[in-house]
């Protein structure tokens, strides 16, 4: 299966398309945050989903955080009489959405790795081997962000059969002659996956 590449900050008109047809988008209740490990290797990665319930399954949405926060922080987040700050909750209505913390994040494992794009895409290899036999899904959607909108584009190329729709959002700067470009670049060959190794990613 091929996947659909969008880049932009547009994700909730990019995703409707792949809703349930005639789903609301308005969200009818709260939905229970679950909690999930995931194997890769030795290392212990944590994900999280939520969804409202549904008569039908829903498509799958996971989401990708970049490198300032894990999972829940950057779309699970709660504020205590703020506004409504969660992107989980907003999709969980039309979607079974799920995140993970990244190694090296939050409640994952905290190894001597430094979570380099070729480890965010093997991370997304086991998540995504769980989340579909959890769900039954054949493939799912990606939306990731900053550094995590990377993870997302390089697990697509990697696993395009696992992958519907892809929505690239706040994508990493790309600039000629940046400062932050030109320090990154001295790691290109750790960093950029060529090849992925599948050994350690169960099969779904």
């Amino acid at each position: 299966m091929g996947f659909e590449l969008t880049r932009g900050s547009a994700i909730a008109s990019v995703l409707a398309a792949a809703a349930l047809p005639g789903a609301s988008r308005a969200a009818s209740g709260t939905a229970t945050l679950q909690n999930y490990t995931a194997m890769k290797g030795e290392v212990k990665l944590a994900l999280y989903r939520k969804s409202l319930p549904s008569a039908t399954p829903k498509p799958v949405l996971v989401l990708v955080h970049g490198s300032s926060a894990g999972g829940l922080t950057t779309y699970d987040l709660h504020v205590p009489g703020g506004n409504a700050y969660s992107t989980m909750d907003a999709f969980a209505d039309t979607f079974d959405v799920w995140t993970l913390d990244h190694e090296g994040y939050a409640r994952s494992s905290r190894t001597s790795g430094n979570s380099d794009i070729a480890s965010g895409v093997a991370d997304l290899a086991a998540a995504t081997s769980l989340i579909m036999r959890e769900t039954g899904a054949k493939h799912v959607h990606l939306c990731g962000e900053s550094s995590g909108a990377l993870r997302a584009g390089a697990f697509a190329i990697a696993y395009p059969e696992r992958v519907d729709r892809v929505v690239l959002n706040a994508f990493v700067y790309t600039g000629k002659g940046g400062a932050t470009l030109a320090k990154r670049a001295q790691q290109a060959e750790r960093t950029v996956p060529t090849t992925v190794d599948r050994s350690i990613v169960p099969s779904t």
